[in-house]
């Protein structure tokens, strides 16, 4: 935990309610366990769970151990009356039937200098990933982060790539920045990010950014499949049929007057 982290209530508690959010549905848990988690101090962990039980955000079992509460679960729905998510399923859904191939919606954060993929929708082909939601991936490694980074206007992108730990995640991750800007310009001229194998082995990626109303990239959608699937012949049909869901998205968030947050947002 950094200086500037332990001098931080309100940061720490912040960070103790995401951790609950993506944690707290399971077994209950410990004091010292999420302490040991989420590198808080016991003592802080203790005060601070002690203050979301008074207000239902976590609930406490017999044993003393807690796990998240009623509060917890009202505000993530909230959250999720407006959302680029909700907007996006009829795109992705439409997507997937058309290409017969998994479709995942990817949010960029710029302030964080990452993607989540916030929902897919699966192919109906019996082999097929799971494609994990709600966790936060790096924008060098695979298609759905590529497909954001390469898009990003050139001062964004070399600012994300200093800040970045570039690290193998496969054998076939970029992982120096000379790599990583050809791939980037590649994917500009041809209108789209396709990745074989950067982030899950075996696997094809193919991603085109969307935008918001300011024109910013907002995120991107993807397609991802086995490589013993993809096909170059289907490559053009795969990529039309992206720009065009992209466009469409695009024009939604455009028409609800989306704006994306962040650094780059005082443009």
């Amino acid at each position: 935990m950094t200086a500037s982290k332990a001098r931080d209530p309100v940061g720490r508690a912040l960070d103790l309610l995401s951790w609950l959010a993506e944690h707290g549905g399971g077994r209950a848990l410990g004091v010292r366990e999420i302490a040991r988690s989420t590198g808080l101090p016991p003592s802080s962990v203790h005060r601070l769970l002690q203050t979301f039980e008074e207000r239902a955000l976590v609930r406490r079992d017999e044993h003393g151990a807690y796990r998240g509460g009623l509060e917890l679960v009202r505000l993530g729905r909230l959250a999720g009356r407006f959302s680029v998510g909700s907007t996006a399923r009829p795109v992705l859904e439409r997507l997937a039937a058309e290409v017969d191939e998994t479709s995942m919606l990817g949010i960029y954060d710029p302030t964080r200098g990452e993607v989540m993929v916030t929902d897919a929708v699966q192919t109906t082909h019996p082999v097929r990933y799971v494609v994990e939601l709600d966790t936060w991936r790096p924008l060098v490694a695979g298609a759905v982060g590529l497909g954001i980074l390469a898009f990003l206007d050139a001062e964004e992108r070399a600012r994300l790539l200093a800040a970045t730990e570039l690290r193998a995640v496969t054998p076939g991750t970029l992982t120096t920045v000379d790599a990583i800007e050809g791939f980037c310009a590649r994917a500009r001229e041809q209108g789209y990010a396709l990745t074989h194998g950067q982030r899950t082995p075996g696997a094809v990626g193919m991603a085109v950014p969307v935008h918001d109303a300011d024109g910013r990239v907002a995120g991107d959608l993807c397609l991802t499949m086995p490589d013993n699937r993809f096909r170059e012949a289907d490559e053009h049909r795969y990529a039309k049929a992206l720009r065009s869901a992209a466009e469409d998205l695009s024009g939604l968030l455009t028409s609800a007057g989306y704006r994306l947050g962040g650094p780059a947002g005082e443009r």
